[in-house]
């Protein structure tokens, strides 16, 4: 039973550093993101209306970060003959 204990404890901790991890990586990749998609007019559409509805700036980018992952999640997952751009 001690056993499973430490088991169970050092796959706990291996898991909370991976979603650490990826979570810096989401970060640097949102940092990093290139000067066209941050200064995108559609961006800058969804800002204004987002101030407009009275959100904050902090969750204003917090949407905008979503939006972002969910884009490369759907490449990520998308069969590859589908991403050819011919």
């Amino acid at each position: 039973m001690i056993e499973a204990l430490r088991v169970l404890k050092a796959v706990r901790k291996t898991a909370v550093q991976a979603r650490w991890i990826a979570l810096q990586m989401i970060g640097n990749t949102i940092v990093s993101a290139p000067e066209a998609l941050r200064d995108d007019e559609k961006t800058k559409v969804y800002a204004a209306r987002r101030t407009a509805e009275g959100k904050t700036r902090r969750e204003i980018v917090r949407c905008i970060k979503r939006y972002i992952i969910r884009e490369i999640y759907r490449h990520l997952c998308a069969p590859p003959d589908l991403l050819r751009a011919d």
